[in-house]
């Protein structure tokens, strides 16, 4: 396991520098609350908001909601079934998702999680639908003192070809960079984010700043 986990971070680090340098920069901010709640004891409530802005714009390029049911199958593994909402401009979707998590190893202090999605996507006005597999690998370790350091990198490939997110198989990738600080019973990650688009119009380097509290 640590063997794939050193693959897997050297892989998406030299992936993601690659395509940032090759693509069409845009600057943005990702602001987000996530709260999950305690229904009994193998089952928990999941409630998400976040708001996209535009720097380049001046304005909300997206708003999400995401809530749904998690399920504990041991002490390192869980299972989701979410129902998110997306509008952008005048877009809307549907978005319902079957999740797995867990939580394993350790490397260079480290503790490293994955998480896995299978997503079917629905947009209104448009009966082409499209499917989606994401897989999201983090890193959280404590440096000498408070924050913590945090890294990850989701990688998302379509399993459809539609008219709406093209005939590519890469459909994006994220890498984020920054720290977790806990405050009270909550807790706050604020870092950097670069996302890739694979575009047929031209790929897209997003940067943005992150501010993302959980409750």
């Amino acid at each position: 396991m640590v063997n794939f986990t050193k693959s897997i971070v050297c892989f998406v680090l030299v992936f993601s520098s690659l395509n940032t340098l090759a693509a069409n920069s845009k600057n943005s901010g990702w602001f987000g609350t996530f709260s999950k709640k305690e229904i009994s004891e193998n089952y928990n409530a999941w409630i998400e908001a976040q708001l996209r802005y535009g720097f380049d714009q001046g304005g909300a390029n997206q708003i999400l909601y995401r809530t749904g049911l998690l399920h504990n199958l041991s002490q390192n593994h869980e299972i989701g079934f979410l129902y998110a909402f997306i509008q952008g401009g005048n877009l809307k979707e549907h978005r319902f998702t079957l999740q797995h998590s867990q939580k394993y190893g350790e490397w260079l202090s480290l503790h490293f999680s994955h998480r896995a999605r299978m997503e079917a996507r629905f947009l209104e006005d448009n009966d082409d639908d499209a499917g989606r597999f994401r897989y999201l690998i983090r890193g959280e370790g404590q440096l000498s003192s408070s924050p913590s350091l945090v890294l990850w990198n989701e990688l998302f490939i379509n399993t459809t070809s539609d008219s709406w997110t093209g005939d590519h198989a890469l459909d994006r990738n994220r890498f984020f960079a920054g720290f977790k600080v806990k405050i009270f019973n909550s807790r706050s990650e604020i870092g950097y984010l670069n996302q890739y688009i694979r575009r047929n119009t031209g790929d897209i380097s997003e940067h943005i700043v992150t501010a993302y509290f959980f409750f």
